[in-house]
């Protein structure tokens, strides 16, 4: 069998710091924590650029995203209030961001790969996951965690990601297609994202998940409490970029 090479991917947001600190935008809370807000990041290239060039030493270039939806708190006890929230036990993704965000929240999270997270949820090793409720609704999770809180604090992403040298070595006229049509059909999955998110919603409602939002007092409390990972993540992302990206959005 001949050798297979891979030109592209795509990671999930929560781990694309990884790949490059820059990536960790998407990621941090309440910055682009609304498909509004998604959608000017991807549409002003002051923005979107360096993003888009961030893993560059690497080789790798950011074309493009899409979404699996707004990221909150699906839980087997009601959280209403940021007061219960210290009462679970989250788990979070194996990504840096998220550590850090959980950290300044003084909230009790586990991090766990993904594989293990339906037996932790049923035998009560966790009873929280900071997912969205796409994911939670289509991997069954509301079976278990009959409780969301809608935080919308970051939007879950696929970043697509491709060879840079490969995508050099590409025709100009198909390189131009290439990128031009990924770019509409990404713009189109991240429009089907807010109605599958709607739908997922309406689904689990009728199977009796109970939603919840957080208040603004507390919803500002979050943000508030925040401010290291900010002032930590800003540095790494680059201090200008950061206050560009949060003075744009917000």
């Amino acid at each position: 069998m001949g050798k297979i090479e891979i030109q592209g991917m795509m990671c999930s947001s929560v781990a694309a710091a990884n790949v490059a600190p820059k990536l960790g935008i998407v990621n941090l809370p309440y910055i682009i924590d609304s498909s509004e807000k998604l959608e000017t990041f991807r549409n002003t290239p002051e923005l979107f650029d360096p993003f888009s060039e961030a893993a560059l030493k690497q080789g790798v270039r950011v074309i493009d995203f899409t979404g699996y939806g707004s990221y909150g708190w699906a839980t087997t006890t009601p959280v209403r209030t940021l007061a219960d929230a210290k009462n679970i036990n989250f788990r979070i993704a194996q990504a840096p961001v998220n550590t850090d965000s959980y950290k300044a929240w003084d909230l009790k999270f586990t991090v766990m790969p993904w594989p293990d997270v339906p037996q932790a949820l049923q035998t009560g090793v966790i009873d929280g996951l900071d997912h969205t409720p796409i994911v939670c609704g289509i991997t069954k999770k509301f079976d278990v965690a009959h409780y969301f809180t809608d935080l919308h604090y970051i939007q879950g992403l696929y970043v697509h990601m491709v060879n840079e040298r490969w995508l050099k070595k590409l025709p100009e006229d198909l390189r131009t297609i290439f990128l031009e049509t990924v770019k509409e059909e990404s713009a189109i999955a991240r429009q089907k994202t807010v109605e599958q998110q709607t739908e997922q919603m309406r689904l689990a409602q009728e199977d009796g998940v109970q939603f919840f939002e957080l208040s603004a007092t507390d919803r500002g409390q979050l943000i508030e409490m925040a401010q290291p990972v900010y002032d930590k993540w800003g540095q790494r992302l680059g201090s200008d970029y950061f206050k560009k990206v949060q003075s744009t959005l917000q």
